[in-house]
């Protein structure tokens, strides 16, 4: 195209005043992306330093795949709530696009303060159960529903007070907070139809 006017030095940022014909290319992102990556593993090759891979201790851990976590009152509180079909679309994409998110972590509320906001519990006190507080149990089922192969897991970041006999730490107490965790797994099971994977971490469970 011809083009007269005013040009930009992108170098020195000053205007020249040209008359010309210019061809202006445009690259679209996936060139970019394409650009990027490729300058990265040149810079990769050329830079990079030859390491040994020992496994006489044995392997490592596997990659099981990129995670997504919802919790703290926070990360995913409003998603619950957007109109349609926005919120679907949203779901799809974190969910059934190539299955993006394989593992899904979600908080088991405990009433209280964890980050940003407050989970509630399934238990507010010892003779109170309700697997239909929160918005957890939606999100997995919805996870579920896009792929059916999702790995989810379950972490209190808190507990009801009743939990630690009204102390400031639950697991003075084991045999009450193991039983109220396995009550959140077993609920999710009978009234969502959800297999919990995973719960908690290592450190969590040695103490149990």
């Amino acid at each position: 195209m011809t083009y007269h006017g005013t040009a930009f030095c992108g170098t020195c940022k000053s205007a020249d005043n040209v008359v010309g014909t210019h061809k202006l290319v445009r690259m679209n992102i996936g060139n970019q992306c394409c650009l990027f990556w490729g300058i990265f593993l040149h810079i990769s090759v050329c830079l990079g330093e030859d390491y040994d891979l020992d496994d006489k201790t044995g392997l490592g851990r596997s990659f099981d795949g990129i995670g997504g976590l919802s919790g703290g009152g926070a990360t995913s509180r409003l998603l619950v709530n957007y109109a349609e079909p926005y919120r679907s679309q949203i779901l799809d994409y974190l969910f059934r696009v190539c299955f993006l998110i394989k593992i899904l972590k979600v908080e088991i509320g405990g009433d209280a303060q964890t980050t940003d906001g407050t989970e509630p519990s399934h238990m507010h006190y010892e003779d109170d159960e309700n697997y239909f507080r929160g918005y957890e149990w939606w999100l997995m089922r919805e996870a579920k529903k896009r792929n059916p192969n999702i790995t989810l897991i379950g972490l209190p970041w808190a507990f009801p007070g009743w939990v630690g006999n009204g102390e400031n730490w639950p697991y003075s107490f084991p045999e009450i907070t193991a039983s109220y965790v396995v009550s959140w797994i077993l609920g999710a099971k009978q009234y969502h139809d959800l297999d919990i994977d995973y719960v908690g971490n290592s450190i969590y469970l040695k103490i149990f």
